[in-house]
């Protein structure tokens, strides 16, 4: 398990380090924290992120496990999540529900749009997830 989480690590690290294409994604590439997953503000202890590369490759961590996938934002407001590479830790059955029912919004959200400073997944128009910007240090 420890192994699986370091070349996830070391694999998100190479992706993050790349530059080419960092211009198109400026305004996405940060790390992102979800305020609402399906419509509903989450409880404070319940932390989920999401960072967007220079590529528009995505990665980040639930609660509980930690997830990449490349190629997820695209050019135009395309957003597309085929196979999400997850670690699969256990930990409490509510807080694994809410990782659940978050990765299938985000293999279901197909664009994506910045509103009032904030990051929206949508399905059809229909906000799935909606996302703040972390500050850096």
């Amino acid at each position: 398990m420890r192994l699986l989480l370091a070349v996830l690590l070391v694999t998100v690290a190479a992706c993050q380090s790349s530059s080419s294409g960092s211009a198109r994604w400026s305004h996405l590439q940060s790390t992102w924290a979800l305020g609402e997953l399906a419509g509903n503000a989450l409880p404070a202890t319940n932390t989920f992120t999401l960072e967007i590369d220079a590529q528009g490759n995505i990665a980040g961590h639930g609660p509980i496990n930690r997830y990449l996938a490349r190629g997820a934002a695209q050019e135009g407001g395309g957003w597309r999540v085929e196979t999400v590479s997850q670690t699969r830790m256990s930990g409490a059955p509510a807080d694994l529900d809410r990782e659940l029912l978050y990765m299938r919004l985000l293999q279901r959200a197909d664009s994506w749009r910045i509103e009032q400073g904030r990051l929206e997944l949508l399905e059809r128009k229909r906000v799935l997830l909606r996302f703040e910007r972390v500050e850096g240090p």
